[in-house]
């Protein structure tokens, strides 16, 4: 596990990453009906192109790759910046303000593993933000306007990213209680990729700070 501090000294980054095989994650950790049923319910279901429904066949998007990357990360607030959650407003500004900062920090880091490893598929999490100020072209029927960029996130995908964490990460997700703070909110990016295992788990041993544990 790599712990690290970002530049709010109030939260404190703690990586996780795991291997499955993709066909095993596939078969094991995977329910489109169910989560395709959860992303219906999402106010940012089909306004923007990281979500569904998607013009793209999924099941062929996520085949062909033999392994499966799991990166789990954790913002861990301290107790002055709980305790100081008095309200859900103010609870969601802190969230909110740590998440943005951290996928920033996630998306850069995907970009330069994916430079190395070109054909790996990246997965990313939270709503997409790559057209802002301006809303997704998706709003006036125009294409996408970053097709090479835009991430999807593996709940959108169907797979269960609470199975996933708990199963392979080894971290029990948190929600927030009222107007209170959690311990720590958990972020879980993904790759699919056929590169050579050795020289893969080093790139993210580089690029994340933790080893990765191997699950068979």
């Amino acid at each position: 596990m790599n712990t690290e501090i970002i530049d709010n000294p109030s939260v404190m980054l703690q990586n996780v990453a795991a291997h499955i095989p993709a066909d095993k994650y596939i078969a094991e950790y995977r329910d489109s009906e169910r989560f395709m049923g959860y992303c219906r319910q999402c106010r940012r279901y089909g306004k923007t192109y990281a979500c569904p429904p998607f013009d793209f066949d999924v099941d062929d998007y996520i085949s062909g790759y033999r392994d499966v990357y799991i990166i789990g990360t954790k913002i861990v607030f301290d107790d002055l910046t709980r305790e100081s959650s008095a309200t859900v407003k103010l609870r969601d500004e802190i969230t909110n303000n740590a998440m943005f900062h951290v996928l920033d920090e996630m998306a850069v880091l995907h970009k330069r593993v994916l430079a190395v490893f070109p054909d790996t598929l990246s997965f990313l999490v939270g709503k997409c933000r790559l057209c802002l100020p301006q809303p997704c072209a998706r709003l006036e029927g125009k294409p996408c306007l970053h097709p090479d960029e835009v991430r999807h996130s593996i709940e959108s995908v169907g797979f269960d990213v609470g199975k996933t964490t708990s199963d392979l990460l080894g971290i029990e997700l948190k929600w927030s209680n009222n107007h209170r703070l959690p311990d720590y909110v958990t972020l879980v990016t993904a790759f699919f990729t056929n590169a050579e295992q050795s020289e893969f788990c080093e790139l993210l041993k580089q690029m994340f700070g933790c080893n990765v544990v191997l699950k068979e």
